[in-house]
């Protein structure tokens, strides 16, 4: 976990991802929102949206999918955990009370508890060497969700 290397590029991240999906023809808000909106018809079958869900954005860099959460899942309790210290500057200067922000160093989240109804983590893993990976594969996998929970791993932009 390199948090220089993210850092430099949180003031400049919206700019980089409008340009590198710009063949799409879609806006960084785009790829945001459906990754939340096919976690709410995921959940939705068994989790009320209005339910004052524990969620956790594993890897939120700028905050690109907090209004989305917001809308989706209004009542939430939203914790949004990055490596990157200016990357939780900017989502909180974006969208300041919308969530709890936290900086995650390894090992545990700074929170009371660490249990969570929906874990997200957007493109952690594939920005990770390998074994710094595994230790946060295997929290996903055990004690930060509940039982039933849901996790969405997402690679896709």
């Amino acid at each position: 976990m390199n948090r220089a290397a993210f850092d430099r590029f949180a003031d400049e991240y919206h700019a980089l991802h409008a340009q590198n999906i710009g063949v799409t023809g879609e806006t960084p808000d785009y790829f945001a929102e459906y990754k939340i909106r096919d976690i709410f018809n995921q959940t939705r079958k068994v989790k009320n949206a209005n339910e004052n869900l524990k969620i956790l954005d594993f890897g939120c860099g700028v905050g690109s999918s907090v209004p989305f959460w917001r809308r989706y899942f209004p009542a939430c309790h939203l914790v949004c955990a990055d490596v990157s210290p200016r990357s939780l500057d900017i989502a909180n200067a974006r969208f300041r009370d919308a969530a709890d922000y936290v900086l995650f160093e390894g090992g545990s989240l700074p929170l009371k508890s660490e249990v969570f109804d929906i874990a997200f983590p957007p493109v952690c893993f594939t920005t990770s060497r390998a074994p710094n990976t595994s230790p946060c594969c295997k929290k996903f996998a055990g004690c930060w969700l509940r039982t039933p929970a849901c996790t969405s791993m997402s690679t896709i932009l």
